[in-house]
């Protein structure tokens, strides 16, 4: 507390990575990013970062409050998938992520522990189902864009969409996709997620109290 950013991170990652997203976010913007930043004097490590606006009475952006998550793990056991196709299944299973895999039409293949632990589905739930019957419809469409370009082989950066649990309530999750090719062509999809509920509803919560 009381030090500067470019203090804590370092002058590089500062003025490469952090100011421009800070200064979008005094701009107005809500603002989401992963990146891998270095504090001096440790290894590299990967953040997934978001910045929201905080208005005064007066309607000017006078704080940045700042969520961040290590991410460093998850980053490191997608690159372990890309890498490993003995063991794959073993590896899903023990990840500490929700996990699918689905078909290029979308429809779930594969769904690990967590992701039936977090949604409250049992495992038979999902079979003959997509991921576009999970999301709810105002999302649906953009969530099919984004798979979409991920069968065609894209670059994807990690979205969020919202979903309705066994229970009945709405949770918030952060999807990364990546295409499983075989021999060269795109053959079906990995999603990895990540549970945001609690984040999607404190801003949620801010935003309500900016307009009081």
């Amino acid at each position: 507390v009381g030090h500067p950013v470019a203090q804590i991170w370092g002058e590089a990652s500062f003025n490469k990575i952090i100011k421009k997203h800070l200064d979008q976010c005094f701009a107005g913007n809500v603002v989401r990013y992963e990146n891998w930043l270095e504090i001096p004097g440790h290894e590299p490590r990967c953040y997934r970062v978001s910045y929201s606006p905080y208005f005064n009475a007066n309607g000017q952006v006078t704080h940045a409050v700042v969520a961040s998550q290590d991410i460093t793990d998850l980053k490191k056991e997608e690159e372990s998938l890309e890498k490993s196709e003995p063991g794959f299944k073993s590896i899903l299973k023990n990840m500490h992520y929700g996990v699918f895999t689905f078909d290029i039409e979308g429809r779930f293949t594969y769904v690990n522990d967590v992701v039936v632990k977090r949604s409250g589905y049992p495992r038979e739930w999902y079979k003959d189902k997509s991921l576009f019957d999970i999301v709810r419809p105002q999302q649906r469409e953009i969530v099919k864009e984004h798979f979409n370009a991920t069968v065609r082989g894209e670059q994807v950066s990690p979205y969020e969409f919202s979903y309705k649990r066994a229970a009945d309530d709405i949770a918030w999750a952060q999807i990364g996709t990546t295409p499983i090719k075989k021999e060269g062509r795109v053959v079906g999809v990995l999603g990895v997620i990540m549970d945001i509920t609690k984040r999607a509803q404190s801003e949620e919560a801010l935003k309500e109290s900016e307009k009081k």
